[in-house]
């Protein structure tokens, strides 16, 4: 092939007519460059544009623009549109990247900025949220504890403002539902205490019922129902048994008869001492008659002449001698007229006759006369009676002290008193004996006497004329039994302190010499100890195991024969024999309660909280809160403790019985129930020891809503009231008891002054009541006054006192 013929291509490139056309310099130059790789359209930037260029026919080709490096330079080269040019920007590298810094750090300050701007918008947008939805969480926080009247209105019309607007409409439908339920509320509870209401008049009624048909089925067909009730159903009942037994207005007669012996039974003993002091001016008339040697009658009265000559005295006076020979009975017998062998036999004398007459040989005693008593001149002179009273009054004449009763029935009607000291009173027809001996007289074995009133006289105060009283205190820095002496105005004096542990309750035997107190130590104790007198300490005798955990109450029988114990815990009663120098025995009897009662929480196990001796020293009485249930034992000569046929008492389900005091004259005895805040009246069997609820009444009053557990029941030494304290309440409740029925009506509430009165003790001639506040750290003392009513005294300051009782009459 030839030389002609040879063909060659040469291939350059975009790059290579660049950097082919490249020249050095150290600004940016743009150059425009031909496609023949030869011609510079445009060179520096002071150099002239083409004019296709100027006029704006040509424009660079922006959409690719491709970046070349050399050493030093780079170059961007892009086409221009419609031509075959080329333009090329040339820049040091040096230049490039410096204004590529520049650029980048721009972007990265305006995207900071950006997001600055973006978060600073969040945070308003938060704020005008998250405020509103706190606001809205605190008020629903608020309508949570039941204040509804918080305010839920807004202005906001967005979401959150639609949020407001439905609490607001919860709020009102929680209240109108609110209103209903406390509408729905009171209309039961008022229904409820109607429904007590009525329960309580057909509880009432029917126990009425109840007794007027035993005493029919004893044999006292005068007995008659009260038709008059508020129950429909309970009145004909009454009308069909009254005229099934027929008519009875001798028996409404009688039954008011007897209402009114009953109620003048209470006044019964201010009955006998009038007696006694009736007696006593009689004997000292007598005694003055004689000193004096004035002719007068057997009382020592004057005499107008027309009695001397009835009697045919004529001014003589009556020696001792003549005047024992008179024969007479006593007050208000009756005499026939007779002759006296030893008188004169010219005198009619009156002598009494029957069985009048046969004691009158044995108890001589002056004629009284009857008749009007006239003075000088033909005036009326004042009775006896109040001319005695007259001239005590004017002479400052005092009835003899230290005279006691030995009595074997409690006074309940009249009584008449003789000269030998001798008394009657009369009860349905038939006689009762007692007498009246000073201290130190023998007593006399033809009379029966009550072994409670057989032991030798002891005084119950101390020679400073206090009361002799003894506390527990079961506060960790001051353990044991305090003795302390309580003044008539109510402040108490400590006289010693004995240590114990933990002392829960405390009970002295009726010689006055041993006290014994129950001891949460060891898994339950009782101990003994021995009272000194005069200084009022103790020392301890012996101790023995209470049988049981969590001893809670110790009492002593009257004969002082047996101790008592009651353990909470352990769900136990003990018996202990006494040894003639107060020491406990071996325990005797030991009796595990069963069962349980409705309260889980308190009332799961047994729980004896006491036990007492009845009146008639045969029964014991152990109310239980456990089980509802007043458990009833009887002794024996086998057994201190043995069930009595009767059964238990049962109470109502849930009340908790706590503890029991009986009354001192009547066949009643109360019942404190802890869990519902009432006492219980209930009427005894003497015979069988069993116990007939007759009535239930309140401790509180009735707007109090508290939580409240009454602890302790005393009846007055009078048994005409019964004081209750209330825990919770911390006050003292005082009831009126009426006599005829037993039941018991509201008198008083008196605060105690203190938290937690656990015990109240009674003084023994109840003019004093002593309340000890556990959590208040001292016993408190009021005044009882002729209502019964309670009058705050003084304060003593004990720790954590839980018991206290008087030294009572031994």
């Amino acid at each position: 092939m030839g030389d002609e013929d040879r063909v060659v291509v040469l291939v350059g490139g975009i790059k290579e007519q660049v950097l082919g056309h490249h020249q050095p310099f150290d600004e940016q130059q743009t150059t425009i460059v031909s496609a023949d790789d030869a011609s510079v359209i445009a060179g520096a930037e002071d150099a002239p544009l083409p004019a296709e260029v100027r006029n704006g026919e040509v424009r660079p080709g922006i959409e690719s623009v491709e970046t070349l490096e050399s050493d030093s330079h780079v170059h961007a080269v892009t086409s221009i549109v419609g031509t075959d040019w080329l333009l090329v920007t040339t820049v040091p590298k040096s230049v490039a990247f410096q204004t590529a810094n520049i650029v980048g750090q721009s972007m990265l300050g305006v995207v900071g900025v950006g997001l600055i701007a973006l978060l600073g918008i969040t945070v308003v947008i938060g704020r005008q949220t998250a405020g509103p939805l706190t606001r809205l969480r605190d008020k629903a926080r608020t309508m949570e504890q039941r204040q509804l009247g918080v305010d839920l209105e807004t202005s906001r019309i967005d979401e959150i403002g639609q949020l407001y607007d439905g609490f607001g409409s919860m709020r009102d439908a929680l209240r109108d539902q609110i209103r209903e339920a406390e509408t729905a509320r009171e209309a039961a509870e008022a229904a409820k205490q109607e429904t007590q209401r009525t329960n309580e008049q057909l509880e009432r009624k029917a126990d009425e019922y109840s007794r007027v048909m035993r005493e029919c089925a004893r044999g006292d067909l005068t007995q008659r129902m009260d038709p008059d009730s508020d129950n429909d159903a309970m009145e004909p009942i009454a009308r069909e048994f009254n005229e099934m037994i027929g008519p009875g207005r001798r028996g409404d007669d009688r039954r008011r008869r007897r209402h009114r012996r009953r109620r003048r039974a209470v006044r019964a003993p201010r009955a006998g001492d009038r007696a006694d002091r009736r007696a006593d001016r009689v004997h000292r008339r007598d005694r003055r008659a004689d000193q004096r040697g004035h002719p007068g009658d057997q009382h020592g009265h004057r005499r107008s002449g027309r009695r001397r000559q009835r009697d045919g005295q004529c001014g003589r006076r009556r020696r001792d001698d003549q005047r024992a020979d008179v024969p007479g009975d006593g007050i208000g017998r009756r005499f026939r007229r007779g002759t006296d062998v030893g008188a004169d036999p010219g005198v009619a004398q009156r002598q009494p006759t029957g069985r009048a007459g046969r004691a009158a040989e044995q108890h001589p005693r002056p004629v009284r006369h009857r008749g009007r008593r006239r003075g000088r001149g033909g005036r009326r002179r004042r009775p006896a009676e109040r001319r005695d009273r007259h001239r005590r009054r004017r002479r400052g004449d005092r009835r003899p002290r230290g005279r006691v009763r030995e009595q074997c029935v409690r006074i309940r009607l009249r009584r008449r008193v003789g000269r030998d000291g001798r008394g009657r009173r009369r009860r349905s027809g038939r006689a009762v004996a007692s007498r009246t001996r000073r201290v130190g007289d023998p007593p006399d074995a033809s009379v029966p006497v009550d072994p409670r009133f057989a032991r030798p006289f002891r005084s119950t105060v101390t020679r400073g004329g206090s009361y002799q009283t003894f506390v527990c205190s079961a506060g960790s820095d001051g353990d044991g039994i305090v003795a302390a002496a309580v003044a008539p105005d109510g402040t108490l004096t400590e006289r010693a302190h004995t240590p114990a542990p933990e002392p829960m309750f405390l009970a002295i035997r009726p010689d006055g010499e041993t006290l014994y107190a129950v001891e949460r130590v060891d898994g339950g104790r009782v101990s003994a100890y021995r009272i000194d007198a005069e200084t009022g300490g103790l020392t301890r005798l012996n101790g023995r195991s209470s049988e049981g955990a969590g001893p809670c109450y110790v009492s002593v029988d009257a004969l002082g024969q047996y101790a008592f114990v009651a353990n909470y815990q352990g769900g136990t009663v003990a018996a202990y024999p006494l040894a003639d120098d107060g020491r406990l025995g071996e325990v005797a009897d030991v009796i595990a309660h069963e069962g349980s009662g409705p309260d889980p929480e308190r009332q799961a196990d047994p729980h004896p909280h006491a036990i007492v001796p009845g009146p008639e020293h045969r029964f014991r009485y152990a109310p239980d809160l456990g089980t509802d249930r007043i458990e009833i034992y009887r002794a024996d000569e086998s057994a201190a403790l043995r069930p009595a046929e009767s059964g238990p008492a049962i109470a109502r389900a849930g009340a908790g019985p706590r503890h029991i005091a009986f009354h001192p004259t009547e066949p009643y005895c109360y019942v404190v129930d802890e869990l519902e805040s009432t006492v219980t009246a209930y009427e005894r069997d003497a015979e069988t020891g069993g116990l007939a609820a007759i009535g239930r009444t309140s401790t509180l009053p009735p707007a109090f809503d508290g939580t409240n557990e009454p602890a302790d029941v005393h009846v007055h030494p009078s048994g005409r009231w019964v004081y209750v304290s209330n825990r919770g309440h911390d006050s003292v409740a005082v009831f009126a008891v009426d006599a005829a029925t037993g039941r018991l009506e509201p008198l008083a509430r008196e605060p105690t002054r203190g938290e937690t009165p656990r015990d109240i003790a009674l003084a023994p001639d109840g003019a004093l009541l002593l309340a000890s506040n556990q959590h208040g750290d001292a016993v408190a003392s009021f005044a009882i006054d002729e209502t019964g009513r309670l009058e705050s005294l003084a304060e003593f300051d004990v720790p954590k006192p839980v018991c206290a009782t008087f030294l009572e009459s031994a």
